[in-house]
C-alpha cells in the first residue's frame, strides 16, 4: 500500500504547481456520480464465541461501488457511497461451491482534492459507515452466517475526464471491516456467534459523471 500512496503523491508533486493556470476539473457546487467495479483482496480473522478459537485466512471479492459527491468548497467534497461485494469461492474452498457470500456497505465519503487540472482530478478521502455480511451455504441444513458491523477506510484516486462532464476514475481503498456477534445457524437448531474482521484493500475502475 505504501508504494501505491508514494506513486500517487509523486505524481502530485510534479503537477500541483501547474494546475492553477488551467480550467479546473473540480469546482464548488459540482456534483459527481461514480459507478464502477473492482477487486478486493482481504486478510480475514474469525473468532468463534463458543470456544474462543481463532482462524486467519484470505478472501477475495468482486465489488460494485456507486457514489455521489457534492463539492462543498473549492477543494472539499462530501458524499454518500454504496458498495456491493460478491465474494469469490474457489474449488479449493471447503464450503459448498454454490454458496452465496455477499456484503453491502453504506458510508459517508468526505474527500479532499489535491489536483484539479482541466482533465485530471486527484483526490484523497475516507469512508465511514455500516456494512452487512451474509453467508448462505445453500446446503440441506440451510446453514448461514449473518451480521452487520462497521467499515472505516482511506482511499486515493484520480479522475481522467475526456469531456467536460464524463471521465474514467481509478482508485485504491484500504478497508477495515469489523463484524461483532455474527449469527451462525441452520435448520437443525445449531446456533453460535463469531467475530469477523477484514482488512487490506480494493482497486476500482469506473465512470464519473459531473454536472451542476
Amino acid at each position: 500500500m505504501n508504494k501505491i500512496f508514494s506513486l500517487f503523491f509523486f505524481i502530485s508533486s510534479i503537477t500541483i504547481y501547474t494546475h492553477t493556470a488551467e480550467a479546473q476539473s473540480f469546482l464548488k457546487k459540482d456534483k459527481i456520480i461514480e459507478v464502477g467495479m473492482g477487486l478486493g483482496i482481504y486478510d480475514t480473522k474469525i473468532v468463534q464465541k463458543s470456544n474462543l478459537t481463532s482462524e486467519t485466512s484470505k478472501a477475495a471479492a468482486w465489488i460494485y461501488p456507486i457514489s455521489f459527491e457534492y463539492a462543498a468548497t473549492k477543494r472539499l467534497g462530501i458524499g454518500l457511497a454504496y458498495k456491493y461485494s460478491n465474494f469469490i469461492i474457489s474449488k479449493d474452498d471447503t464450503v459448498n461451491t454454490s454458496a452465496d457470500i455477499f456484503g453491502n456497505d453504506v458510508v459517508l465519503k468526505p474527500t479532499f482534492h489535491i489536483i484539479k487540472k482541466k482533465r485530471v482530478n486527484m483526490y484523497i478521502g475516507a469512508l465511514a459507515g455500516i456494512s452487512w455480511f451474509n453467508f448462505d451455504v445453500n446446503d440441506e441444513k440451510e446453514s448461514f452466517a449473518k451480521g452487520n458491523g462497521t467499515l472505516i477506510a482511506l482511499f486515493l484516486g484520480t479522475r481522467f475526464y475526456f469531456t467536460k462532464r464524463i471521465g474514467i476514475t481509478i482508485n485504491y481503498t484500504f478497508n477495515n471491516y469489523n463484524f461483532v456477534d455474527v449469527a451462525l445457524g441452520n435448520n437443525l437448531g445449531y446456533s453460535d456467534k463469531l467475530d469477523l474482521s477484514l482488512s487490506r484493500g480494493n482497486l476500482n475502475l469506473g465512470l464519473a459523471f459531473k454536472f451542476k
